[in-house]
């Protein structure tokens, strides 16, 4: 009677696991995306270092920016404005935001931005006046090169960007590329904000090459087990859909 009974469930199994298989799907997707290599995730909320480190931002402000430049980029390159002005169009009033203004067209993923050229004139102009080459010292090895003569922005992030740092990334090469007519391959991106972009993809492209070589070690062992090729499928198929389950049910859950 019980094996009956099994039988008789069997098909509604399946079929209600072909039902769910689109939102499973589209959990794992979410999920996948939002990987991001930030440590600060990983850190408990109750500990002392991490409510000493949230209290250090909100009073003082990230330490999260972004330098661009590109070759050529120098004191002298009136692109610099123009693309100053464009990612202007991405940046809060000087408060760090929280959501997104509605009465914005673009996200605040940055809190402002910064050129050589604009730090120069400051610094040149009432109330310091200070000679050029007394401007050009101090700014030396931040955002006027060595040469003296290099230079570049600086984009400090805001919570929104920090949060969505994939797309404030893709903000910065689309307007600078689109302002100045600068390739995106000549674009050069620093800073921790580029730097956990690049340990995302990198680390996603790594993850799909190894889960394909993980897959098939996994098919081998259970061929030399099993010996059955329908055994062998039935073992696979379902530690796939658990595996897959594992991973919707962190985009549900509001993880990350």
């Amino acid at each position: 009677m019980n094996q009956l009974s099994r039988r008789r469930s069997a098909p509604l199994i399946l079929v209600g696991t072909i039902l769910c298989l689109p939102v499973i799907g589209y959990g794992v997707h979410r999920t996948v995306e939002s990987n991001c290599n930030d440590v600060r995730q990983w850190l408990p909320s109750g500990i002392v270092e991490t409510q000493e480190y949230d209290w250090f931002v909100e009073q003082f402000g990230s330490d999260e920016i972004v330098v661009v430049s590109w070759p050529g980029c120098n004191l002298d390159d009136s692109r610099i404005d123009l693309a100053a002005g464009a990612l202007a169009q991405w940046t809060s009033s000087g408060t760090a935001p929280t959501a997104v203004d509605a009465s914005a067209d673009r996200p605040r993923y940055f809190k402002n931005v910064v050129t050589g050229r604009e730090l120069l004139a400051e610094l040149t102009a009432p109330p310091l006046r200070l000679k050029r080459s007394q401007a050009k010292a101090r700014l030396s090895g931040t955002l006027i090169g060595k040469d003296g003569y290099s230079t570049g922005l600086l984009l400090q992030i805001s919570e929104i960007g920090a949060a969505n740092r994939h797309a404030a990334m893709d903000a910065v090469y689309e307007t600078v590329e689109s302002a100045t007519n600068v390739s995106r391959s000549q674009i050069r991106i620093g800073g921790q904000t580029a730097d956990s972009v690049a340990l995302d993809i990198e680390s996603q492209r790594s993850r799909l090459t190894l889960t394909g070589i993980s897959a098939f070690a996994a098919v081998v062992l259970a061929w030399c087990c099993l010996r059955q090729m329908r055994l062998v499928v039935a073992v696979a198929s379902t530690a796939l859909l658990c595996a897959a389950i594992s991973l919707s049910l962190v985009y549900f859950t509001g993880g990350k």
